[in-house]
């Protein structure tokens, strides 16, 4: 004969919770503290006029004692590592030895299809799929890219702004490098 603990079933929640004691339980300190433990270094690198292609790893990490697979690359962590590609992709395209200036992003998503458990060998591959000039500021350099890790287990697009304004010869060679590439666009 089997016997069954008896199952309870939570009230359902109607009225606003406005309590913070009683919601504090209910916080990931992961979210809270842990991502920000996350340090990264590059490993690798191929760059090439559309393409920025890295291999990183994560040096420290946080990680959630709730996820029973141990570590996972957080969203936070595969947007920093993105942006990173984007800037250094930008200044080599820009002929820079060293970083001069910002890149501002404007839409970024991302779609996790499945958890990145290594964080020794991350793969993330930059593909640059369009740049111009913005519309109403003609120093101000526009670059769309699509993202990749893994074998698919991230992937998104970002669309991003340089002001080349302080570089001009720079912004010539970008224009030049990325028409042979076929990226560029009037």
């Amino acid at each position: 004969m089997t016997i069954f603990a008896p199952i309870t079933v939570p009230a359902p929640r109607t009225a606003p919770e406005t309590d913070l004691q009683a919601v504090t339980p209910l916080m990931s300190d992961y979210l809270t503290d842990g991502v920000h433990q996350d340090k990264f270094s590059l490993t690798g690198i191929t760059l090439t006029p559309s393409a920025a292609a890295g291999r990183l790893r994560l040096d420290e990490f946080g990680l959630s004692p709730e996820d029973v697979g141990g570590f996972h690359l957080t969203a936070p962590t595969c947007f920093r590592m993105a942006g990173q590609l984007v800037v250094i992709h930008t200044h080599w395209l820009a002929g820079l030895e060293q970083k001069a200036f910002e890149v501002w992003v404007r839409d970024h998503t991302m779609r996790h299809n499945r958890p990145v458990r290594d964080h020794q060998d991350i793969d993330l591959t930059m593909t640059l799929t369009a740049a111009r000039t913005a519309h109403r500021h003609p120093s101000l350099l526009r670059v769309e890219y699509s993202a990749q890790i893994g074998q698919g287990d991230v992937v998104g697009t970002t669309t991003s702004f340089v002001d080349l304004t302080p570089h001009p010869e720079a912004l010539t060679q970008v224009r030049a490098s990325l028409r042979t590439a076929g990226v560029w666009t009037d």
